[in-house]
């Protein structure tokens, strides 16, 4: 098995030659099937975004909270 990038990249007839490209392409396909259908992968996404969203919900209500107790803290 020959490396393309040695600069040689003829092969001699019956042998194989090793292409690093393609091979991340396999893998990348491959861990994508074992992540599931798009529709899944959609799924878990907009459950992500709704966790954000909620986390973010959350973060602006303390931070008014905050500013308010300041406020009043002020006066």
């Amino acid at each position: 098995m020959k490396n393309v990038s040695d600069g040689d990249e003829y092969s001699t007839p019956g042998e194989e030659v090793h292409h690093p490209r393609r091979d991340v392409n396999e893998e990348r396909r491959r861990a994508l099937d074992d992540v599931g259908s798009v529709s899944e992968r959609r799924g878990r996404r907009e459950k992500k975004n709704a966790h954000t969203q909620c986390d973010r919900a959350e973060r602006m209500h303390l931070n008014t909270q905050h500013i308010v107790r300041r406020a009043l803290a002020v006066r």
